[in-house]
């Protein structure tokens, strides 16, 4: 086990390894230290997206779940995590969650920031692909440090950890964000170097954006919800949104003012002040009182009275500072903050924390950034930083395959094709960019040519759902059904709660003729993704065609109220319901 978790310290960041094991066994051992909670929405072995493999869960908390996953085609672990179905019931919700995400994409790669890598929607739901910390002994996060400790935290570490998350925050802040809005020790990971990494820049303010752009902006959602153990929260008082993690939250964000960097201070004193006293739960409280709200009122109550949590040892000072009351009086922000935090550890230590650089210019940064530009939308930036990229090294597949990736989001076709080929040109195992050359040719009707690419991915990655997905549809198109049926069916057994796939499965049965069949692989779909306007679409249309009219009229209002507002589809449905009666 020795030889194993030094290895492990190598996989993500730590010590150099003494053993390597095999990845099967490796994926075995992540399991166990991992494992994946009995309820979870996947499993160990579960695939999700067709491309990663769910190891274990890392952790769950308001925002979501986050699973440890391996990437089949680059054989890399990443962190993936998944949000809450409260802040992502429609699509508005999903695409003002995306937004703010941007704010994450854009902070790049830093030291001291936790690296988002793509964003992207899968059956209904978004998932962040992210960095993957998995700390020392299971640790992950400062709250499990804390839960941990039997007494406060080593105060010279305390003020290193503190100095580096202050270097973390003014980078974000010089790069535009205002106020992070969730901080709190959950959201501070720590590598098994040491390191802190801020983490979920961006998810409190799209969360609170897209509760209101699902028009659920009157009623609260609490997670968690016992003392100390909340999660991020969006409360209804007194006629405002309050979003944050209760415990954590500046009294002036309570009162329903924006909140800016001073917020973000308090917050941090917060967690400071766990720190220095090895506390799990943040230090004001409500004691026997029911409700969040009565909860959030004491809390307030014991802010604005100027109480502040009995502290010793050296941040006792920087603490008092940082818990003011009136945002005026604290710290003007985090670097103002890291200047007493450098005196203290220097007088004590003599040490001073080393200012990170950031990684702005190399081609991880780039490609890392145009992945996750073409994941939100906005493949016309992505292709700028893939052009800086290839500049720089225009001799690796992937940088070729990521920008055909973007101009195909763009329909330019051509362009993205030429960049595939390119890729294989480069590198003729590249799974990937054969699946890509695929599709290219399937859109130019050139099916033949399209089957000839999958197979070529497929003979170098089996486990593709969408490679096996995609030669469904091409056969499909060649009239070649039943041998259509068997693809979507090979691609169904490595994923199905794959929505997409039941989708299209059905839409080959409904040409062959068998109807009742197509609906129950619509059912499938709709079971996986509710929100699936098109499967609804295509069940209504069956249902009349088949004569079943009550649950035909059903399906269309359905499809009538998850549609996007500009489908084309949506008059048509409305006349067919005018017509059933």
């Amino acid at each position: 086990m020795a030889d194993f978790l030094k290895f492990l310290g190598s996989v993500f960041g730590g010590e150099e390894a003494t053993k390597k094991p095999d990845l099967k066994g490796l994926m075995k051992e992540l399991g166990e230290i991992f494992p994946c909670e009995p309820r979870a929405l996947y499993q160990a072995g579960d695939l999700i997206g067709g491309g990663y493999e769910v190891v274990g869960m890392l952790g769950k908390g308001g925002g979501g779940v986050v699973y440890l996953v391996l990437h089949l085609s680059g054989q890399q672990f990443y962190a993936l995590k998944t949000f809450r179905d409260e802040f992502m019931a429609s699509a508005a919700a999903r695409e003002a969650f995306k937004r703010e995400l941007s704010v994450w994409v854009s902070l790049g790669k830093h030291p001291n920031i936790l690296e988002l890598y793509k964003v992207f929607e899968y059956c209904g739901r978004l998932f962040v692909e992210m960095e993957c910390v998995v700390g020392r002994d299971g640790r992950i996060s400062l709250r499990d440090h804390l839960k941990q400790s039997n007494g406060p935290l080593d105060p010279n570490q305390s003020l290193e950890w503190a100095i580096q998350f202050c270097f973390g925050m003014e980078h974000a802040r010089a790069l535009g964000v205002i106020c992070h809005q969730d901080i709190k020790p959950g959201n501070i990971l720590i590598t098994s170097k040491g390191t802190i990494k801020i983490a979920d820049f961006g998810l409190a303010a799209g969360a609170a954006l897209g509760r209101r752009a699902q028009g659920a902006g009157g009623g609260s959602f609490v997670s968690g919800g016992k003392e100390g153990e909340f999660g991020l929260s969006l409360v209804q008082v007194g006629g405002r949104q309050v979003c944050g993690t209760p415990g954590y939250i500046a009294p002036e964000v309570y009162r329903g003012e924006s909140g800016d960097e001073r917020s973000d201070v308090y917050s941090f004193g917060l967690v400071l002040a766990q720190m220095a006293n090895g506390s799990p739960a943040p230090p004001f409280g409500g004691q026997h009182c029911p409700g969040i709200e009565n909860y959030l009122e004491v809390i307030y109550r014991q802010q604005m009275a100027g109480l502040l949590p009995r502290v010793k040892g050296p941040l006792r000072s920087v603490i008092g500072k940082c818990l003011q009351a009136e945002p005026s009086q604290r710290y003007g922000g985090f670097r103002d903050l890291r200047s007493d935090l450098e005196k203290i550890l220097r007088e004590r230590t003599g040490r001073t924390v080393p200012a990170p650089v950031a990684d702005a210019g190399t081609v991880i940064f780039w490609n890392h950034k145009g992945v996750s530009l073409t994941a939100l939308g906005r493949a016309d930036e992505a292709i700028a930083c893939f052009d800086r990229v290839l500049a720089i090294e225009p001799l690796a597949a992937e940088n070729w395959y990521n920008k055909g990736d973007a101009l195909y989001e763009l329909g330019r076709h051509k362009e993205a094709w030429g960049c595939f080929e390119e890729a294989l040109r480069l590198d003729a195992n590249f799974a990937q960019a054969w699946s890509g050359k695929g599709v290219c040719y399937a859109h130019f009707g050139h099916y033949m040519e399209a089957i000839r690419c999958y197979d070529k991915a497929l003979a170098i990655n089996p486990k593709d759902f969408a490679v096996w997905n995609n030669r469904g549809m091409t056969l499909s198109e060649l009239g070649r059904r039943d041998e259509a049926i068997t693809n979507f069916d090979k691609a169904l057994a490595l994923d199905p709660r794959n929505a997409i796939g039941w989708f299209q499965k059905a839409k080959t049965l409904l040409k062959l003729r068998r109807d009742c069949e197509a609906i129950r692989c619509l059912d499938n779909a709709l079971a996986i993704n509710p929100r699936y306007a098109n499967a609804w679409l295509w069940k209504a249309k069956t249902e009349q065609t088949l004569g079943h009219l009550r649950e035909a009229r059903q399906s269309y209002r359905n499809y009538i109220a998850v549609a996007p507002a500009q489908s084309n589809e949506i008059a048509f449905a409305q006349q067919q319901l005018h017509e059933l009666g």
